[in-house]
């Protein structure tokens, strides 16, 4: 089992940085200066990638559909990193700060989160023994045939 996790860890990351160097999940940032130094980053955050993670000692065959929800997911991050006020900040607030760079998510994009559900093998820091885990996947609309999600959820 543990072997069967490391494989699939080795294929992953190989699948992962051939796409993110020439893919669609290809990271892009804009960056720009203004006036009074500040450096402006904008980034995409990719949230449409079509990848789930489970276990390996999950059955693929066993994963139930859940529910289907409408909602909105953001599409960049936009940074701004102010180096006179980070330079200065340790002095003022010596614990650091979660503001330096200030970030923010950008360009709400609608999506349909759908939900799946299995059973699988507890996780070893869980001390219940719980055997249900759920993973949510987001699409764009027009990825979903309408029939799913003009349905009442189960």
């Amino acid at each position: 089992m543990i072997l069967a996790l490391i494989i699939v860890g080795i294929v992953a990351l190989a699948f992962l940085a051939e796409n993110v160097a020439n893919g669609p999940l290809g990271l892009s940032a804009a960056t720009r200066s203004t006036k009074n130094g500040a450096i402006t980053q904008i980034k995409d955050l990719h949230p449409f990638t079509d990848l789930a993670s489970i276990p390996a000692s999950s059955d693929p065959a066993k994963i139930k559909f859940e529910k289907v929800k409408a909602t909105r997911v953001f599409t960049k991050e936009r940074s701004v990193l102010d180096p006179g006020y980070c330079k200065d900040l340790p002095f003022r607030d010596p614990g650091g700060s979660m503001y330096c760079p200030y970030t923010e998510d950008e360009s709400p994009a609608p999506a349909y989160e759908v939900t799946y559900s299995f059973k699988g093998q507890p996780l070893a820091s869980d001390e219940y023994g719980n055997r249900y885990f759920t993973f949510q996947v987001y699409f764009r609309p027009e990825e979903l045939p309408p029939r799913v999600y003009e349905e009442p959820s189960p």
